[in-house]
């Protein structure tokens, strides 16, 4: 109720609210659009159409729907019944193009209220429809179909489709109809009993024409279907009775129903075979010959062939057999039964074994020909384990030791079956006589998978009488560790590869994650491997190693390299060699008395170690750049090797067998000779800082007596040499003064002076002290008379004078950090 007041005067009025459900679904129709073929002088008034939607609200006032056409040019044509959806052409067409298009609305009438829509496409068809569609002579396999000639427009031809009802597998035939007025086509290869669909249009080189009504017709039942011919050949008749049947032999009757036995000639020895009725017969047999099918014979119907007053009888299968009188046995009673009565004495059982002896089975503890002999059961020694036999008649017994049991005593006692869960993983032990090892698989692999102890063992010893385990011995498996690292190292892999995509955050994890499998590296070779392919990749990441300002990170990326080379587990004679694409680390065990095949070439006097890099000399580009607002000139000096991502060369080093026996002496054991090459110097961060100090790519003033080679005073010059670090190291000891030099070999094409130089890390200054340098036209050879325990590394620099060689190295070269026992060699172009 709501009331309104105004300068005293009041009204009321009675307002009534309807509570309904709220619509949730829109209407859908059928179908997603519409298509229509009419020819322009179709009927006015007549139904060309019926759209249908449906709306799956429970409420009936929801689901109640209501169609509207879009308003438009074209739809004046037309009238919809908003109830039924049924569309009426109520005005002729006269459009100029081929087709009209508009729209129809499906409203439901609840609230909020929703709708569908759905385009309808009319086609205007120059050819009308073929008229007076008729379908006969149907078959289960054809039918005809006639009609006559479209009532407007020319038909050239007709199509013909047709196919089974609900089927999208249609049949299209093309049809020439010679514009005769009426057409006939045979339809054939139809299925029998079903329902057809079946449309016609007519087609000529301009359009083609309306297409007629859907036709039904029903194809006749084909009867060879129902297998009325059991198992004769069914031929289908176009009249009654619609079949025919070919019975196979045997069988006869209109559907082979009914056999005959006799045409298999069940009847044997000259019998003659009478078929009584269906799957029935009698045989008629010859003389001395009876049974159904006359295989009977009755060879004692002759003359007795059984001697010895046996009796003869017939068996079911045409044979005989003998009954013969006590004390004869054969087939015709022919022999004579010596075991009757028995000769067998103490209970042994008499078998005649021919016409003219016999033998006797002894029972337990007796002997002889007729058993008279007592056997001694302890003469065949059957209780075993050293125990003590103890004969009785006709048995023994056993005293068996301790551990042992079972009447023989071959019953050992024996370790129950087993499983102990261990670091080394979860190791199942079957049950184990007493005395023995039990051996299973290591359930992680072995440490060592080159050699046959890939096993854990375990021992089953007797304890007062008792079989027990001992404790189980898995030094030869990796533990769960291992697993972790390997998975760990292949995440890290994969996480590494790409250089472009390592952030911080990788970097970080890159480095917890080497830190965590670096000890297990040193035993499994796989996650070796894997590790120097890790630093290998972040060795990549340059930018994001030169924001380590405090050097954390690369200090223990090298930490990690040389503890690895250092205590990576080797035997006497044995090596090792791990190599990515930045990365190659050689560790060598050598002992002077131990001959063995080597990673690396060893001679009479020295050992020789390899880089394996590509072919070719070390790349160096010089250019000479002339700066004058904004605009660059630039001439190239020298230009040498691939085009491709720069590799160095095959770098050599011999180390001579003085300093490897004067470190064996000084350590009294086998010495671990390191061999390390860093193929890029990313790792060695106070280099990268000091090439930040002083200016990107390295920049510095020619000298005057550059003048002499073309370039004039001022020109800046850029260096463009990224060159490798090389590492190596004989046990920790420090060598001085050494006889034969440790020489160091590094291919190389240059106009310029090369100088061999080391890191004098107590001054911070680079020495050629105890070096010497010799330059062939392709290599740089660098002798030197000592090792130390720190840093030489290896690098190019440009010519400069004398006091500037200093800042140059140092904005090329890094400091490679304190490993013990490394001896690098830089090469630097003075």
């Amino acid at each position: 109720m709501v009331a309104a007041v105004s300068y005293g005067l009041s009204e009321i009025e009675h307002i009534q609210i309807a509570v309904t459900e709220f619509n949730q679904f829109a209407p859908r129709f059928e179908r997603r659009n519409y298509t229509i073929e009419l020819h322009p002088t179709a009927s006015l008034n007549s139904q060309i159409l019926t759209v249908k939607a449906t709306d799956p609200d429970p409420a009936p006032h929801n689901a109640e729907i209501y169609y509207r056409m879009d308003q438009n040019s074209t739809s004046k044509y037309f009238s919809l019944d908003s109830l039924t959806g049924k569309l009426h052409l109520i005005q002729s067409i006269n459009e100029t193009t081929p087709s009209i298009h508009f729209g129809i609305f499906a409203e439901d009438g609840g609230s909020p209220k929703r709708w569908d829509y759905v385009p309808v496409n009319v086609l205007l068809k120059s050819i009308s429809a073929p008229l007076n569609v008729t379908i006969s002579n149907i078959t289960f396999s054809s039918a005809v179909v006639c009609w006559s000639a479209p009532e407007y427009g020319l038909a050239s031809d007709y199509v013909l489709i047709h196919n089974p009802k609900g089927s999208t597998n249609q049949s299209v035939f093309n049809v020439t109809s010679s514009h005769d007025t009426s057409v006939c086509e045979n339809l054939t290869n139809l299925t029998g009993d079903t329902d057809y669909e079946l449309q016609i249009y007519a087609w000529n080189s301009k359009d083609t024409g309306q297409k007629t009504d859907i036709y039904t017709f029903h194809s006749e039942e084909n009867w060879c279907h129902r297998n009325v011919c059991n198992t004769g050949i069914c031929i289908p008749l176009h009249h009654e009775p619609r079949y025919e049947c070919e019975c196979s032999e045997g069988f006869y009757g209109s559907k082979c129903e009914y056999f005959n036995p006799c045409s298999q000639s069940p009847c044997r020895n000259s019998g003659k075979c009478l078929n009584t009725t269906h799957n029935e017969y009698v045989c008629v047999c010859a003389d001395d010959y009876s049974g159904p099918n006359c295989g009977s014979y009755n060879p004692c119907l002759r003359k007795n062939p059984c001697q010895n007053g046996g009796t003869c009888e017939m068996t079911t299968n045409n044979t005989y057999i003998c009954i013969c009188a006590e004390g004869y046995y054969g087939r015709k009673c022919k022999y004579r039964d010596l075991c009757l009565p028995s000769p067998c004495l103490n209970g042994g059982t008499c078998e005649h074994t021919s016409d003219t002896t016999l033998s006797c089975i002894c029972p337990t503890g007796f002997t002889g020909s007729l058993c008279e002999e007592e056997v001694d059961e302890c003469a065949s020694n059957p209780c075993s384990t050293g125990s003590t036999c103890a004969s009785h008649k006709g048995n023994f017994t056993c005293i068996c030791p301790s551990g042992f049991s079972g009447q023989k005593c071959d019953l050992a006692a024996q370790c129950p079956s087993d499983r102990t869960d261990t670091e080394k993983g979860l190791f199942y032990w079957n049950a184990t006589k007493h005395g023995s090892k039990a051996v299973v698989k290591c359930s992680f692999g072995a440490l060592d998978s080159t050699t046959e102890d890939q096993f854990a063992y375990r021992f089953c010893s007797l304890n007062n009488g008792s079989a027990v385990w001992g404790p189980v011995n898995a030094s030869q498996c990796k533990g769960k560790g291992f697993v972790f690292a390997d998975e760990l190292a292949e995440e890290l892999h994969n996480l590494t590869q790409d250089s472009s995509a390592i952030n911080l955050e990788t970097l970080e994890a890159a480095a917890q994650g080497i830190e965590t499998i670096a000890n297990y590296a040193k035993q499994d070779k796989k996650i070796a491997q894997g590790m120097v392919q890790i630093i290998s990749n972040v060795m990549d990441a340059e930018e994001l190693i030169e924001k380590d300002e405090d050097g954390t990170f690369s200090e223990n990326m090298l930490d990690i390299v040389d503890d690895f080379a250092s205590n990576v587990e080797l035997k006497p004679g044995e090596s090792l060699s791990v190599a990515a694409e930045n990365l190659l680390i050689q560790s060598v065990e050598w002992h002077p008395e131990i001959d063995e095949t080597l990673s690396v070439e060893e001679y009479d006097d020295h050992l020789q170690f390899e880089a394996p890099t590509d072919k070719g000399f070390l790349e160096i580009e010089e250019k000479d750049q002339t700066h004058d607002n904004e605009s660059v000139s630039e001439s190239k000096t020298t230009t040498l090797l691939p085009s491709s991502k720069p590799k160095f060369p095959m770098m050599q080093v011999f180390v001579p067998k003085e300093a490897l026996q004067e470190a064996h002496r000084q350590l009294e054991r086998s010495v671990r000779v390191k061999f390390v090459v860093y193929y890029n110097d990313n790792l060695f961060q106070s280099k990268l800082s000091s090439r930040s100090e002083t200016s990107s790519k390295s920049k510095t003033k020619v000298p005057e007596n550059r003048e002499k080679d073309g370039a004039s005073t001022g020109d800046n010059y850029e260096l463009e040499i990224r060159a490798p670090v090389l590492q190596i190291s004989v046990g920790n000891v420090s060598l001085k003064n050494l006889d034969k030099p440790l020489i160091y070999i590094l291919p190389m094409v240059t106009k310029r002076t090369p100088t061999c130089v080391y890191w004098n890390e107590r001054e911070r200054l680079w020495s050629a002290d105890g070096l010497k340098t010799n330059h062939t036209m392709d290599k740089v050879i660098c002798e030197s008379s000592h090792m130390t325990a720190f840093s030489i590394l290896l690098d190019l620099t440009p010519q400069a004078d004398k006091d500037e060689m200093h800042e140059v190295i140092l904005s090329i070269i890094s400091y490679a950090g304190s490993v013990l026992s490394i001896i690098g060699l830089s090469l630097t172009i003075i």
